[in-house]
């Protein structure tokens, strides 16, 4: 079970914090040390349009994935997929790298929640990609997912990401 787990802008610092998300007198905030208790730990009034979700996913380099942040992913496809079945615990011998085959897809998209799951796209406008598809195994998948977090939706843009409006869609590749 993925743990539930929020990030907001702090109002005053403008710093990411993470934690608990809750509601004081219709002011959302942020505890940063989630306990038992609901309201004990540090308390952080955030923007509410910068909160999101932790998916429960992390990237190739082991950074956590929320919704707002922008992907950039690899589709490849997989080896060996089509010449072993599940049963004969051969996919056990072979990394993700040596059964990566051709680059079937690459593209960027921001993550957003869109009927009851987090998805990307992966072109301009689509909502096609449920993250759920890169959770797990790899070397069992079809394609092999390869993604990394290069931004999100809030903060200032490097190169050429920029703020992402929902009527845009999501995918920016």
């Amino acid at each position: 079970m993925r743990e539930i787990r929020f990030r907001g802008k702090d109002i005053n610092t403008g710093e990411w914090v993470y934690g608990d998300l809750h509601t004081l007198c219709d002011r959302p905030h942020i505890h940063t040390k989630p306990s038992m208790f609901p309201y004990a730990g540090k308390r952080s009034f955030v923007d509410v349009e910068t909160v999101g979700e932790f998916t429960g996913l992390v990237d190739r380099k082991g950074v956590e994935v929320y919704e707002g942040d922008i992907l950039h992913v690899c589709e490849y496809d997989n080896l060996i997929m089509p010449y072993y079945d599940e049963g004969d615990g051969r996919f056990e011998i072979f990394t993700v790298d040596k059964i990566k085959g051709e680059l079937r897809k690459e593209y960027t998209s921001a993550v957003i929640w869109d009927e009851a799951s987090f998805v990307v796209g992966s072109s301009p406008g689509d909502k096609d990609v449920p993250l759920c598809c890169m959770f797990g195994d790899m070397r069992r998948s079809q394609p092999i997912f390869v993604f990394e977090v290069v931004g999100n939706i809030y903060d200032e843009r490097k190169g050429n990401l920029t703020r992402i409006e929902e009527n845009d869609g999501i995918g920016l590749s």
